[in-house]
């Protein structure tokens, strides 16, 4: 720390004016806000998954009912 060529008082009055001087830090910037509301939330890969989900579920309920009919039994006795 101490044998670094600018203090940290220095180094934050370089970088202030570096940013004034070229009309801000693009390369500071998040690269989120160049991104669709699509992609942000990435809904496409939610929706994939919800569908894989949705479509393991039926076929259980489907193979559970083909394997395991309910027996009614009649009560008109």
């Amino acid at each position: 720390m101490r044998s670094s060529p600018m203090s940290s008082l220095e180094k934050g009055v370089y970088w202030t004016e570096y940013v004034i001087r070229h009309n801000g830090a693009h390369f500071l910037k998040p690269a989120s806000i160049r991104l669709s509301l699509v992609e942000f939330l990435c809904l496409d890969i939610l929706l994939v998954v919800g569908s894989v989900i949705v479509t393991i579920v039926f076929l259980l309920v489907k193979s559970v009912k083909l394997c395991c009919p309910t027996r009614r039994k009649d009560k008109t006795e």
